[in-house]
């Protein structure tokens, strides 16, 4: 009677580990929000980039306008982070073109910058940036601020796509 009992339970645990396991595969998986930081500055975007991977963000990067642009419209972040002073095409530009391309549009960005004055906040805000944040910074301000903006945005366009992985 012992080793009926026995295999009856070491039955009904393989079954139970298999039946979870199917059901797994059929879970919601979403991605992990990419973050592009566009800065020529190389210790701010390794700064950044640690604090937004430490919470959970995919980061591309980029430090100069030119591969900015190339990035986003290959990559399609979910939001960028952008310096104003750039070799190549300035902050300014490239934000401008992220709001006049239909594809770009919607994209969220967040400028940081050693620019404080505030007709740069201002300027900044009224061609499109999304928020504004001077250098120096907290870079725990700079995640809660991007956590903030991607909420809002995705609030604005409908949740992310949920991909269904099988």
């Amino acid at each position: 009677v012992c080793s009926s009992d026995l295999l009856a339970q070491s039955f009904c645990f393989v079954f139970l580990c298999a039946l979870a396991l199917f059901f797994s595969r059929f879970q919601k998986y979403e991605p992990m929000p990419r973050i592009l930081i566009v800065d020529d500055d190389r210790e701010i975007v390794r700064l950044v980039k640690a604090y937004l991977e430490k919470a959970s963000f995919q980061v591309l990067t980029a430090y100069d306008g030119e591969t900015a642009l190339h990035t986003l419209r290959r990559e399609r972040p979910d939001l960028v982070v952008l310096d104003l002073m750039l070799p190549d095409r300035d902050g300014w530009d490239i934000t401008r073109i992220i709001r006049r391309d239909p594809t770009l549009a919607a994209t969220p960005v967040l400028v940081l910058t050693a620019r404080v004055e505030d007709h740069d906040k201002i300027i900044g805000l009224e061609i499109g940036a999304d928020d504004y944040v001077t250098k120096p910074f907290n870079p725990r301000e700079v995640v809660a601020r991007v956590r903030a903006l991607l909420r809002r945005s995705q609030r604005e366009t409908g949740s992310r796509p949920q991909v269904l992985q099988i």
